[in-house]
Parts: C-alpha cells; structure tokens; sequence
C-alpha cells in the first residue's frame, strides 16, 4: 500500500480547536480492494490552519481503468464548510496489461471429436474484460462445412484467465486427405 496524505485548510485560525467529519462519498474504487479509508473526524487545534489525513492506496497487481474515490467532508464544529467540501483522487492504473496465447500451439484430432479443447489463455488476470479476434485460415472450409465458430471476439470476463474456443468441428463424411484449420488471435484489447 502507499499512503497519500488528504490535506483540508481553514480559512482562518480559530481560538478554539474545530472538528470536521469525512466520509467516502463516491467513485470507482472499491474500499478494501482499491483504498484503504474509514470515515472519521479531522480535528485542527487552536490556531492551526491545515491538517491532513491519510488515504492508503492498495497495489493490487490487477490491468484495470483508473479509478476514482470521492471524499466529502460532511460536517464541521466550530466552523461552517466552505464551497469546496469534495476531493477526488485518482488512483492510476500502473499494472502491465497481460498477454493472450494459445494454451497449445498446435493439435489434432478426427472429424468425429466435435468440440476440440482450443484454449487461449491470459498471463495473468485482469480487472477487466479483455477482447481478442480469432482469425480462422487454413485447407478446411468454414461456413458449416468442415467446421463452425461462434463469431464475434473471444471475451475474458474481469478476472477470468482462460477461455475454450467456441469451435465444432463437422464430420462431412467425405474420404478426403487431412485439412487444417489455423487460428491466429488478433486485435486484443486490454492485453498484448
């Protein structure tokens, strides 16, 4: 975790100590998750103009959007809040986007095994969802032929790492020489 010091200043100084609460109020990030911050009181002893207090940023190793938490302070003792009473801080995402592969870089199989175990995988899990074209070439004809695909891109769902292509393979009971079906992933979006 790092810390971030919150900074509040009165508009003036006050012969008597002033209190002032505060609470997260909104944002993206998730408490516990993203931040570390419980509400609480802020008190300024007489005399003093600014004070601060600490917001903890959790490092959690997860690709994701930046992300935002919204603090207000809700109430003061011995002052009236001023125009300004929110503070956003925004928490940029520094985590690497993951890579997508295949699991295998090849296989094979006979044309009765109708659903072949094509696995792309992601290094690591994301905070979001990431999206990957396959590319289907080859000898084998498509369009319901030798085989058939769900179109559309490949979709990890946040914090999903593997997913098993949506490929049929279809027995034309054809005698016919071997064929291939290659596959290529491309145009990946949060990942590489």
């Amino acid at each position: 975790t790092a810390a971030f010091s919150l900074p509040v200043a009165l508009s003036a100084a006050s012969g008597q100590a002033v209190t002032v609460q505060y609470a997260v109020s909104g944002g993206s990030a998730t408490r516990g998750a993203d931040f570390l911050l419980a509400s609480g009181t802020l008190t300024f002893a007489a005399r003093k103009t600014t004070n601060t207090f600490p917001l903890k940023i959790v490092n959690d190793k997860l690709n994701e959007a930046n992300e935002t938490i919204v603090v207000s302070l809700t109430s003061a003792s011995q002052a009236v809040l001023g125009n300004n009473t929110t503070f956003t801080y925004t928490i940029t995402d520094d985590d690497a986007k993951p890579t997508v592969a295949f699991k295998l870089a090849t296989a094979s199989g006979r044309e009765a095994v109708t659903q072949p175990q094509i696995v792309a995988v992601l290094s690591a899990a994301s905070g979001q969802a990431v999206t990957v074209d396959a590319v289907l070439t080859g000898t084998a004809s498509g369009s319901g032929v030798d085989y058939a695909i769900t179109s559309g891109p490949l979709t990890f769902a946040p914090g999903q790492t593997q997913l098993t292509l949506p490929l049929t393979v279809l027995d034309d009971n054809l005698i016919e020489s071997a064929e291939t079906i290659q596959i290529s992933l491309a145009n990946p979006l949060n990942a590489t």
